[in-house]
């Protein structure tokens, strides 16, 4: 995200100044998300893959038994499941970063150029 300093002297005269800003604002915070996630969503996926391929060797060779391996199964579905609907979660906050990235950016244009703070929750002095 941009420093403090930068947006109170924000000024874009043109739709492309303000585009470029908020494109290279977006830029930076997409970095920051996927940087934030990749690393725990590989693991996860990784880890419920490694467990799946256990719980299946571990059945063929006669370790466990259908009905151990049936509920170890469930519990793989189960924990990919909750992975699934984690990452939507992650996905609909990322959005909403969009949205307030935007806003910010065109709120603080606004009270940069008029004095008028249309976004007080995005725009703080």
């Amino acid at each position: 995200m941009p420093e403090l300093s930068e947006l109170k002297t924000f000024s874009a005269d043109t739709i492309k100044d303000l585009s470029s800003a908020i494109r290279g604002d977006l830029i930076e915070m997409f970095d920051e998300w996927w940087t934030t996630n990749r690393t725990s969503m590989k693991g996860y996926i990784k880890s419920l893959a490694r467990s799946v391929t256990e719980t299946q060797r571990n059945l063929a060779s006669g370790k466990i038994s259908d009905e151990l391996a049936d509920i170890a199964l469930q519990a793989q579905k189960a924990a990919l499941r909750q992975f699934v609907r984690h990452t939507k979660l992650m996905t609909l906050v990322l959005l909403q970063q969009v949205v307030n990235t935007i806003f910010r950016r065109i709120g603080w244009l606004i009270f940069n150029k008029t004095g008028v703070n249309f976004f007080p929750e995005l725009v703080s002095t």
